[in-house]
C-alpha cells in the first residue's frame, strides 16, 4: 500500500511538472513571422513579401498614389516626381 501511495504521489508530481510553465510551448516563438523583403513565404499563408497582408505597413510595400501630394511609398519623391508614377495618366 505504501508503494502504491508513492507511485501515485510521484505521478501527481510529474503531472504538475508537465503542466507547469516550463513545459508549455511558447506560441509567440513558434508562430512564423513574415519577413517582407526576402522573397519567401515565411508564415506559410500562401503570400510572399508585399503580397502578404502582414507587410501592409512596411515602407517598402507602400504604393505611391500619384495625385495626393503625399510620399506614400516613403522614397522621398511625391506624386509625379516619383518614378512609380511615370506611366500614370495624371503625370
Amino acid at each position: 500500500m505504501k508503494t502504491l501511495k508513492s507511485v501515485i504521489n510521484i505521478s501527481i508530481m510529474l503531472c504538475i511538472l508537465c503542466f507547469s510553465q516550463s513545459c508549455k510551448i511558447d506560441d509567440e516563438a513558434s508562430t512564423p513571422v513574415e519577413v517582407c523583403d526576402d522573397g519567401i513565404d515565411n508564415d506559410n499563408d500562401g503570400f510572399t513579401d508585399c503580397e502578404d497582408n502582414d507587410c501592409d505597413s512596411e515602407p517598402n510595400c507602400q504604393v505611391e498614389i500619384c495625385d495626393d501630394g503625399i510620399d506614400n511609398d516613403n522614397d522621398a519623391f511625391t506624386d509625379c516626381d516619383d518614378s512609380d508614377c511615370d506611366s500614370a495618366p495624371e503625370c
